[in-house]
C-alpha cells in the first residue's frame, strides 16, 4: 500500500508539472493564433497600409486616393478601404466606459467573410447610428440584443445586428459600422484617410509583383504588404514587442523549469526510498550504466503514465479558460506530442539528476 501512495504521488508531480507547461503552452498557442484573427476574415491579396503601421490597433492613416490610384492599376480587381478604431463604449446601464475596436466600411460584404447567427445582415448600417456587435464581445459591455441604445465616442448608437469576428487579445469587443457612422465616432479623420486599403488581384496575378508594381506607382506615404506579409509581422509584434507574448512565452520556460525542478523531488525521494535495492546491485557488480538503465526505465514510465491525466485536465482546462475568456485555445495533436516528448525528456534528465547521488555513494553507505 505504501508503495503504490509513492507511485500515485509521483504520477500526480509529473501530472501537475505537464499541466503547468500545457497551459502556458495553450496560452502562447492563442497569443499566436488571434494575432491574425481579424485579418483571417478580410478579403484582400496584398494590404495597403500607412508606414505608421504598428498593429491592428495603430494602424495610422493614408490619403483615401490612394485607393482610387491603385484600382486603376493592371491586374487590380478591387480595393476596398477599410476604417479601424479604438473608442469608448458606455455601458447602457451604469454608463462605465470600456474600450472596444472600432470597423467601418461602406461595402462590408466585399470587405469581410464574417460568420453571423443565420444570414449576415449589412443592410441596418444603412444607418449613420446603426452598429453591429461582435458575438464574441466581453458581458461587461451590458445587453448586446439588437434594439439596445448607448453611447460610442460621446455619440448614440442604436445595436443592429450581431456578427461573429473576434479580436484575440488586441480589444475585449468589437463593432462594425458604415464609414459614415465611422466619421461620426472619429471626426477628427473621417473618411478623407483610410487605416487599411483591401486589393484584390484579378485571377493568376502574382501577388509579390503586383506588390512591387503598386510600390514603384504609389507615393512613399504608403506601404504594400502581401497576405503572408502582415500575417507574420503581426505575429512577430504579438509575440515579441507585446508584454502578453513575452509573459506567455516566458511562463513556458518557467514552466518546463518548475516541472523539472518537480519531477526531480519526486524521482529523488523515489530513488532514495529504495536506496537498499540499488545498494544491492551496486554490490552486486551493476556499474553506472546499468543503474541509470533502471532509472530511465522508470523515468519513462512515470513520464507516460502522468502524461495522459495531464491531457485530460488540460483539456477541460483549455475549454474553460476558452468559453470564460474568448480566446481561441484548445489541445492539438501537435501540442500534445510536443509535451509527450518534453514528459519524457523532463523525467529522464531528472531521474538521471537524482541518481547521482547513488552512483557515487559507496554501497556499504547505502544501506
Amino acid at each position: 500500500m505504501h508503495e503504490k501512495a509513492r507511485t500515485l504521488v509521483a504520477t500526480a508531480g509529473v501530472t501537475f508539472a505537464l499541466v503547468l507547461i500545457l497551459m502556458q503552452l495553450g496560452f502562447l498557442g492563442s497569443v499566436i493564433t488571434t494575432a491574425t484573427i481579424i485579418y483571417d476574415q478580410l478579403r484582400f491579396d496584398l494590404l495597403i497600409t500607412s508606414p505608421e503601421y504598428i498593429d491592428i490597433r495603430k494602424t495610422g492613416t493614408f490619403p483615401r486616393q490612394r485607393i482610387h490610384q491603385a484600382a486603376a492599376l493592371d491586374g487590380v480587381d478591387d480595393v476596398q478601404p477599410l476604417y479601424i478604431g479604438l473608442n469608448v463604449w458606455r455601458h447602457p446601464s451604469t454608463l462605465r466606459g470600456r474600450g472596444i475596436l472600432v470597423l467601418g466600411a461602406r461595402h462590408p460584404s466585399e470587405v469581410f467573410k464574417l460568420k453571423a447567427p443565420g444570414q449576415p445582415d449589412y443592410a441596418p448600417l444603412g444607418k449613420v447610428n446603426a452598429v453591429l456587435i461582435d458575438t464574441n464581445s466581453r458581458p461587461e459591455f451590458g445587453p448586446q440584443r439588437p434594439g439596445v441604445e448607448t453611447e460610442v465616442g460621446g455619440q448614440r448608437v442604436r445595436i443592429a445586428g450581431r456578427f461573429t469576428l473576434g479580436t484575440g487579445f488586441c480589444a475585449d469587443g468589437a463593432i462594425l459600422l458604415s464609414d459614415e457612422g465611422f466619421a461620426r465616432l472619429f471626426p477628427y479623420q473621417g473618411i478623407t484617410h483610410a487605416n487599411l486599403g483591401l486589393v484584390r488581384l484579378a485571377p493568376g496575378v502574382n501577388p509579390k509583383q503586383a506588390a512591387r508594381r503598386l510600390s514603384s506607382v504609389l507615393p512613399p506615404d504608403t506601404w504594400i504588404l502581401t497576405r503572408t506579409q502582415i500575417s507574420n509581422r503581426e505575429r512577430r509584434f504579438w509575440l515579441i514587442t507585446t508584454s502578453v507574448g513575452v509573459i506567455f512565452g516566458l511562463g513556458t520556460v518557467v514552466a518546463v523549469i518548475v516541472g523539472v525542478a518537480i519531477v526531480y523531488q519526486v524521482l529523488s525521494a523515489d530513488i532514495t526510498s529504495h536506496r537498499s535495492e540499488y545498494a544491492t546491485l551496486k554490490a552486486m557488480g551493476y556499474g553506472p550504466r546499468q543503474l541509470a538503465g533502471f532509472v530511465l526505465q522508470e523515468a519513462v514510465i512515470l513520464g507516460v503514465i502522468g502524461y495522459f491525466p495531464a491531457i485530460a485536465l488540460a483539456d477541460v482546462l483549455y475549454r474553460v479558460t476558452s468559453q470564460a475568456a474568448s480566446i481561441p485555445i484548445s489541445m492539438t495533436w501537435g501540442r500534445g506530442g510536443l509535451v509527450l516528448g518534453i514528459s519524457i525528456a523532463m523525467c529522464t534528465l531528472s531521474g538521471l539528476a537524482a541518481l547521482r547521488k547513488i552512483t557515487a555513494a559507496d554501497p556499504a553507505d547505502l544501506f
